[in-house]
This record gives C-alpha cells, structure tokens and sequence, in this order.
C-alpha cells in the first residue's frame, strides 16, 4: 500500500470513529435520562427475546484530591 492509499484509509477510518463516538456520546445521554427517569441503575438488551447484555452506566463518586501537598499541609 502506497503512503496515498494509506493516507485515504486512515482518514476513512478516523471519520468512522469520529461519528461512532458522537452516536455512543448522545446514546448514553439518552439512556441515562431514560434510566433516571424510571428509577433504574441498568437495563437488559435483548435481540429477537433473548437477552444479549445488560446495560448500566457508572457514575464516579466525588472524592476530595490534594493537587499540592505542601499548601495543603
């Protein structure tokens, strides 16, 4: 493959992701109003009745940090 041909891969591919990860970004806004809005912390994926996955999004707890120890103590 000549440096053209990888050069149009990449971009291809990257585009690709770019889209991918703005679908996944608005997706689980949606699905954490969703679960907020019924009270639950998942949900169960299923395809034609069976259950494939279950879904749930971590929320991190908010911990203090020292960034200057020095100041701090």
């Amino acid at each position: 493959m000549n440096l053209r041909e990888l050069a149009f891969q990449l971009s291809a591919i990257t585009l690709i992701a770019d889209a991918a990860k703005e679908a996944k970004d608005r997706l689980r806004r949606q699905f954490a109003q969703a679960l907020e809005e019924v009270g639950a912390d998942s949900a169960k994926a299923a395809l034609e009745g069976e259950e494939i996955a279950k879904v749930s999004l971590i929320r991190p707890k908010n911990t203090p940090q020292v960034l200057n120890e020095k100041a701090f103590v």
